[in-house]
């Protein structure tokens, strides 16, 4: 909890650099898996890549890396055994669409502006009605999105799931 209320205020402040380099997003998905493969087995969900191309781009690995394990850590959270977590991506001239999709549990339409705000939480999507975390992870990846000139959005629908998707500019020069 300290550490995400110490990034969401760097973030708003302003204070949180990006560091831009030229990043492969296979290698960070591959990474971002590795690290939360276990926890996903341990609860008998599966974690698939479907990016068969390495999609280069200007982005921050480190802050990248965290909207990665945020979006899959929750998908892991609300998905229950059985669950198939997917990441995907497309890339046109201009920036590259990335999706993080869950089988898991639907967010209300209500719920779906309000998920990124600091801590709100969908409380109905939990079976036992128990808030599963601080209601600061969408938000911080939300203002890391934004830090690198993107757009995030949720489309969620019953018996589908949820998927998580958004943009970021191809090129650093673009921001």
């Amino acid at each position: 909890l300290v550490n995400d209320l110490l990034d969401v205020s760097k973030l708003e402040a302003g204070a949180m650099p990006v560091n831009y380099s030229r990043i492969n997003l296979k290698t960070v998905v591959q990474d971002g898996l590795s690290m939360l493969e276990q926890w996903a087995e341990s609860r008998g969900i599966k974690l698939e890549s479907k990016l068969t191309e390495t999609f280069e781009f200007d982005a921050d690995e480190k802050l990248l890396q965290i909207v990665f394990t945020n979006l899959v850590g929750n998908a892991i959270k609300f998905s229950t055994s059985g669950g198939l977590i997917v990441i995907s991506a497309e890339q046109s001239e201009t920036e590259i669409k990335i999706c993080v999709s869950d089988t898991g549990c639907v967010i209300p339409e209500i719920s779906k502006k309000k998920i990124f705000e600091k801590f709100e939480q969908v409380k109905t999507i939990s079976q036992d009605g128990v808030p599963k975390g601080t209601g600061l992870g969408l938000s911080i990846v939300k203002e890391i999105v934004e830090l690198h000139k993107g757009k995030i959005w949720v489309q969620s629908k019953v018996g589908k799931g949820s998927k998580f998707i958004f943009t970021l500019p191809i090129n650093a020069d673009s921001n």
